[in-house]
């Protein structure tokens, strides 16, 4: 899927992303790493032409993407959503999937990154007032991200509960869906011989500790 996706592409990122969150990832390491580095050296170029310079996901999801891979990205490129005084522009309220990237790309700010402290604040505030009335789908990937931050150390325990939206999601890839649920059952049942092994390796040193004090009482 990767391989296949043209090399900057917002289908190739989209693939990261999904297989980033059902916690695939690890898989596909020299994958992405390759697609990550090639569009970091255009980025600017990139996120500029045309068709991306207005869709606010795709500029997110590019920057997220690229600032967790460890790549030092400009946030300027949000500055095209905000208006004279520095405020987003209300007309992305009707952006829900931008707004949530937003939300998501702002968690990777760093110190004076103001126009990222403002999408926090601004994406926080609506996305929590628009919530109740998203259909169902939406309303899923919203609750989620508020509950489980995307910068988070739980990777299981997201992979799962992203698991359950995909499945969902008009442009799953049942390929892929199974592939990821196939790794999570692997994964736990290998946790589980692991808890097993070391509950047995517990049991049998407390017995070594207690035996020794039997036989001096014997």
């Amino acid at each position: 899927m990767l391989v296949m996706s043209p090399s900057k592409s917002i289908q190739k990122l989209e693939v990261i992303n999904t297989i980033q969150r059902l916690g695939v990832d690890y898989h596909f390491e020299h994958e992405i790493q390759e697609s990550l580095s090639y569009l970091s050296e255009g980025y600017e170029e990139w996120i500029g032409e045309v068709d991306n310079a207005n869709n606010l996901h795709v500029v997110a999801l590019s920057f997220r993407l690229l600032r967790v891979q460890g790549y030092y990205v400009s946030c300027d490129a949000f500055r095209k959503f905000t208006d004279e005084q520095g405020s987003y522009k209300e007309a992305l309220v009707r952006d829900v999937q931008g707004m949530l990237s937003l939300y998501e790309a702002a968690q990777f700010r760093v110190h004076d990154e103001q126009i990222l402290d403002e999408a926090m604040n601004f994406t926080t505030t609506q996305l929590k007032l628009i919530l109740p009335n998203l259909n169902n789908s939406l309303a899923q990937q919203v609750s989620s991200a508020f509950k489980f931050s995307i910068r988070d150390d739980i990777v299981r325990l997201k992979a799962w509960k992203y698991i359950s939206i995909y499945k969902e999601d008009k442009s799953c890839n049942q390929v892929l869906l199974n592939f990821a649920k196939l790794d999570f059952n692997i994964l736990q049942m290998l946790h589980k011989k692991e808890l097993c092994d070391i509950t047995r390796w517990w049991k049998e040193l407390e017995l070594v500790k207690v035996v020794p004090y039997a036989r001096d009482g014997g």
